[in-house]
């Protein structure tokens, strides 16, 4: 887990050449593109969204593709990117317990 300093295209190419699986709170710099919607939970506890993303490559780091987490209840809200794209191994309710 790593804050938002480390939600960024660098640091998942270097977790992914290790075989490491990241979650971060999203850094606001980073561009990406939505690809397509994987569930939206409501419940007296808030919403939580769970999108999959693709994250533009650089010169020396390749596209990525992400999950976008996101939780909202009121004016309070959470995003989360994470490299692991199966929700079945990385529920949305577990990031943001471990969160």
């Amino acid at each position: 887990m790593g804050d938002r300093l480390y939600g960024v295209g660098t640091f998942f190419a270097a977790l992914r050449e290790r075989g490491l699986c990241g979650l971060c709170r999203r850094n606001g710099r980073q561009s990406w593109r939505w690809l397509r919607a994987l569930s939206k939970t409501s419940s007296a506890e808030g919403t939580a969204w769970d999108t999959l993303i693709e994250i533009k490559g650089k010169k020396d780091i390749p596209t990525q593709t992400w999950r976008w987490l996101r939780w909202r209840q009121g004016r309070e809200s959470w995003e989360m990117l994470t490299n692991v794209v199966e929700p079945q191994r990385l529920s949305i309710r577990d990031a943001l317990r471990w969160y």
